[in-house]
């Protein structure tokens, strides 16, 4: 039976020799995995070839598309993808390259948060207005993607707590695994687990992310005048956190995004 559907891009992964494996983060049904067949066909110089190349730039990490898809009868979580074309929303930000490096950034870590089959409506919704957001702005936006990670945190429960403990407390340290603010933090020794920091040994990131909790309204213009130092401490903490809170392996995109922005 034909489906359709609409979702979001976040991974593709090379499938044989002409195929391709792609995480797609959808309205209805949350996270779900399609094969793709037949995207490099040999010829290049072939109208087929033409067709499936174009078909390839269909697949750029946020791309939202509409597409049908039937189940695979040997897999009840691999799905084949037939026909799919972009949505429009948003095509424009994929010529602009800082734009594109901050998106696959996103969609790499989303790929690796995300619960197969987990729908929320309200977080795709978040998603699709960020991604408008990000289209219509000019620069600077270097701030777009450190706001996306602190407000995704709300829609994955896990957003941090303020303590009643004052920013400015000498050594005030941020509980990675509690999500929680501490006044003393922990000895070397005991602050890792399985290898892991479980609290963040910046305390100016710290203190930059209690002042944006602790008063929310304005937080993302303080976050957009931040220098770009303390923005790249801020960043590389809530990095720090996702990483702890969902287990998550290397997010290889993270180095190349912070070049780019020299974050």
């Amino acid at each position: 039976m034909t489906e359709s559907a609409e979702g979001f891009v976040l991974r593709e992964i090379r499938y044989g020799d002409t195929g391709s494996i792609v995480k797609i983060y959808t309205r209805d049904k949350g996270l779900r995995s399609f094969i793709v067949k037949g995207l490099r066909p040999s010829g290049a110089r072939s109208a087929r070839a033409s067709r499936n190349r174009q078909a390839k730039a269909a697949l750029f990490p946020m791309l939202e598309l509409e597409f049908t898809y039937v189940e695979r009868r040997e897999s009840q979580t691999l799905y084949v993808l037939r026909q799919f074309r972009p949505t429009g929303l948003a095509q424009g930000l994929y010529a602009d390259v800082s734009k594109v490096c901050m998106l696959t950034f996103i969609a790499e870590l989303l790929s690796k948060c995300l619960a197969d089959g987990q729908a929320d409506e309200a977080l795709y919704d978040y998603i699709a207005r960020f991604i408008r957001r990000l289209d219509a702005a000019e620069k600077p936006y270097g701030h777009y993607h450190v706001w996306f990670l602190l407000t995704l945190s709300r829609y994955l429960g896990c957003y941090p707590q303020v303590a009643d403990v004052l920013y400015d407390t000498p050594g005030l340290m941020f509980d990675l695994q509690e999500g929680r603010f501490c006044r003393t933090p922990a000895g070397v020794g005991d602050s890792f687990t399985a290898g892991r920091p479980t609290q963040s040994p910046n305390p100016t990131a710290a203190q930059a992310l209690f002042r944006l909790l602790a008063e929310p309204d304005g937080a993302e213009e303080k976050l957009r005048l931040m220098g770009g130092a303390e923005r790249q401490g801020l960043l590389h903490l809530l990095v720090q956190y996702y990483t702890v809170q969902f287990s998550l392996s290397e997010i290889k995109s993270y180095a190349v995004l912070r070049e780019v922005y020299r974050l």
